[in-house]
This record gives C-alpha cells, sequence and structure tokens, in this order.
C-alpha cells in the first residue's frame, strides 16, 4: 500500500486521516458467477437470481431486493453477502462500469459478472467504483461490437481507501439518499399508472361510442354525445418539417427532430440543444396547437404538443406538423395519442417492407372521436394536472440524481 497526501472535498467531521492509495487487486479477490440464460428466468422460480445486464437497468449501487428468480438445475454461484458486482460484457464501456454491492446471502450469480470479494466496506467500494473510479474503470474495457470488462484490467485500477468506520459513514449516508431517490421514483410510478388507468375510462374503449367516465357542464347537466372525426378533419395545416442538418445552437432558433422528443414523457428533451442550418421560412416554426408526429423509424407514431415555453422550434424532416384548428382542444387531441387506440393503430399503419413508417395522408386517415369543445377542455385540464404533478416529481428526481453524481465525485478521493 502506498500512502497518499490526500482528502476528500466533503468528508465527515470526525475523520482526520488521510486515505490510502492501493490497487483493485490489493484489496480484493476475484470470482465470476455461473451461466443463468434470461430464458432460466422465471416468475415464481425458488432461487432469488442477478444477471449481468440487471446491474445498470435494475439495479443501483446496493441490492438489498432481488427482482429475478429461477429453478434452474445446474449448479450455481451463490452470494454470501458484502460481495461486488462488476458486469463483464455489454454495449458500451461506460455502462458496464458499474458496481453494485449484494448484501444478502444465498443469491445465485449469473455469468458475465466479475465477482469482488473484501474485507473492505462492499457498499462503500460500489459507490467508489461506480463513480470517481467510473471513467477508470471503462477505460480497462475491450472489444468493439460487444465490450469486456476482465478481472485482471480492474485489478490494475488505482483507488484511494479511508478505514472502515469512513467507509461505512459514507455508504451509510449515499444509501440514505438512494432510497429518497427510490421513494420518488415510486410516487412517480403510481402517478402514471393512475394516469393510464384513468385514460382507459376517459376516452371510448374500442367498440365504445363513448368513455365509461363523462364529464358533466357546471350546471350538473350532461355533454351531447360524442362523435367521430378524424385527424385530417380537425386540422388546417398538415405539412412535413425542414430538411435542414442540425448545427450548434445559436441561442434562438431551437431544432426539433424525432430525438429530441423524451420517449416517456412526449416533451422536448434536446440532447444536445441544436439548430437548423440555412435559412428557415416561417411556415417550419411551430405555434400554439400544433402537434408533431414522427413518420418514420422505431420511433413511428411518438408525438409531442408545442409547448410555448419551449421557444422558438423549428421541426424537423422526420415529422409531421398537424395543427389543430380552433374548434378543437390540442392537449385533448394530443391526448389521445397516449392511448392504446392510438398506438394500436400505428403498429397496423407502420407496416412497411423495410423501415416503419406513416406519411402525412395516413395520419391524416386517423379516426378520433370528439365530445364538444367544452368537454374536450375539461378532459384536457384533468390529464394535465396530473401530468403537472409528475413532472413535478421527474424534477425532484433529476435533482436528487445530480446532487447524488456531484457526491460521489466530491466524497471520494
Amino acid at each position: 500500500m502506498i500512502s497518499v497526501n490526500k482528502i476528500p472535498k466533503y468528508r465527515f467531521n470526525e475523520f482526520l486521516d488521510e486515505w490510502v492509495g492501493v490497487r483493485i487487486s490489493e484489496v480484493v479477490t476475484f470470482s465470476k458467477g455461473k451461466g443463468i440464460s434470461k430464458s432460466d428466468i422465471l416468475k415464481n422460480g425458488k432461487i432469488k437470481c442477478i444477471r449481468y445486464g440487471e446491474l445498470y437497468t435494475i439495479y443501483d449501487q446496493i441490492i438489498n431486493i432481488v427482482e429475478s428468480s429461477t429453478d434452474i438445475n445446474s449448479e450455481l454461484v451463490y452470494s454470501k453477502g458484502n460481495e461486488v458486482l462488476i458486469p463483464s460484457s455489454g454495449e458500451t464501456a461506460i455502462d458496464i462500469a458499474t458496481a453494485s454491492c449484494i448484501n444478502l446471502e444465498g443469491i445465485a450469480l449469473g455469468g458475465d459478472l466479475n465477482i469482488l470479494t473484501s474485507k473492505q466496506n462492499g457498499n462503500f467500494l460500489a459507490y467508489l467504483i461506480s463513480g470517481k473510479s467510473k471513467l477508470n474503470i471503462a477505460r480497462k474495457a475491450q472489444g468493439i461490437s460487444v465490450i469486456h470488462l476482465y478481472s485482471k484490467h480492474i485489478g490494475e485500477v488505482n483507488i484511494n481507501l479511508p478505514s472502515l468506520p469512513e467507509q461505512q459513514k459514507i455508504a451509510d449516508f449515499l444509501s440514505t439518499v438512494d432510497k429518497k431517490i427510490q421513494s420518488l421514483k415510486r410516487k412517480k410510478e403510481l402517478l402514471e399508472s393512475y394516469k393510464k388507468g384513468v385514460m382507459q375510462k376517459i376516452f371510448p374503449a374500442k367498440g365504445r361510442q363513448e368513455p365509461e367516465i363523462r364529464f358533466k357542464k357546471d350546471d350538473g347537466s350532461d355533454y351531447k354525445e360524442w362523435e367521430e372525426s378524424t385527424l385530417g378533419m380537425i386540422s388546417n395545416n398538415v405539412m412535413y418539417g425542414i430538411g435542414s442538418s442540425a448545427t450548434k445552437f445559436d441561442g434562438v432558433n431551437k431544432y426539433i427532430r424525432i430525438t429530441d422528443i423524451d420517449e416517456a414523457t412526449n416533451t422536448f428533451k434536446p440532447s444536445p440543444l441544436t439548430s437548423p442550418s440555412g435559412e428557415i421560412e416561417p411556415k417550419y416554426y411551430l405555434k400554439k396547437g400544433d402537434i408533431v408526429f414522427a413518420r418514420t423509424g422505431a420511433s413511428v407514431g411518438k408525438t409531442y404538443l408545442y409547448n410555448q415555453s419551449d421557444g422558438k422550434l423549428v421541426f424537423a424532416g422526420f415529422l409531421i406538423k398537424i395543427a389543430v384548428n380552433n374548434a378543437h382542444d390540442s392537449r385533448f387531441v394530443f391526448y389521445q395519442t397516449q392511448t392504446y387506440h392510438y398506438k394500436k393503430w400505428v403498429v397496423v399503419y407502420s407496416v412497411r417492407s423495410g423501415q416503419p413508417g406513416i406519411n402525412a395522408e395516413e395520419y391524416k386517415k386517423f379516426k378520433i372521436k370528439l365530445p364538444s369543445k367544452e368537454e374536450q377542455t375539461k378532459i384536457a385540464n384533468f390529464l394535465t394536472a396530473i401530468d403537472d404533478k409528475i413532472n413535478v416529481v421527474n424534477t425532484q428526481i433529476e435533482k436528487m440524481e445530480e446532487w447524488k453524481k456531484g457526491l460521489l465525485q466530491q466524497m471520494f478521493v
């Protein structure tokens, strides 16, 4: 071990000793998991298990509850508790440069898992490897189409360790942060589940002209019956976007492409923010009431309702704009594109011999059931209120995760 004169930026006051620099191989022993394929996973299996891909799709740095199970009969490798797990293969180096500590005994550990056993605090090591040492671990990955991370290369990485009591204190603190994040995520999931359930009842189900739940007028009387129309009949303008390449953001004109529409929320979330190249004709700027539809590729059918708070947005060529006329509430129409009825229609209409796609004329034919505009607005207001709550929680999650990311850098050397 080599002593280093380093201390973290953020530290608990009771600890004063210097951290010690070591190679990972000096403080851990390596072993491998044993093959558990995806087909071996059973809903009600008797043996709890962890597969390598779950480390970067399901689990955080500490594993106290195991999701998967199996009944596989072959000889398996089981956890004893405090082992650190690192994937040994994956799609990208940065994805597999992540670690989780399993704090449970008797969990079957699948193949393609590097298992690190140590007398150090496993939770602390998992946070350290997933944070401060992440890039150093990623640089050790090998391969092109499939990335591999071998134990001998992980062992070469230098890390800095405090005393065991300080390791425990740091791990406990970060675990508390994780629990808060998980609590917020569960709250978001419940809100999303509630919205999904409500939408099934406030929009007509297959074979029904009207929904299960109806809104009433302010005086308690009923609105008129719903009528059937098409997107084309309730729109003033249907057109394709501008055929420009994306360039560095010019500070004013924002470019919205298929990839800039968030899959989960259907909101504008560019990464990075760009502008279209060349001259921009006024017709390509989105306005209030405009909905854009993805017309090709794996995301065909994805939609975005223009929000004025997003600024000056120019829509790209692989998007189709439908301008909902003033006789209808564009938010109500947009929410119809989140229903099961719409998504099923997209699957049927997007079938092509090559890449999936739906053109403007086909979108115009989509059948939509409509109440009066007043009832449309009540439904839209109701669903918007739910979305607002979801967005508030999502913002809290993003802030907490960003804070945690900073802690993973500042609390370690």
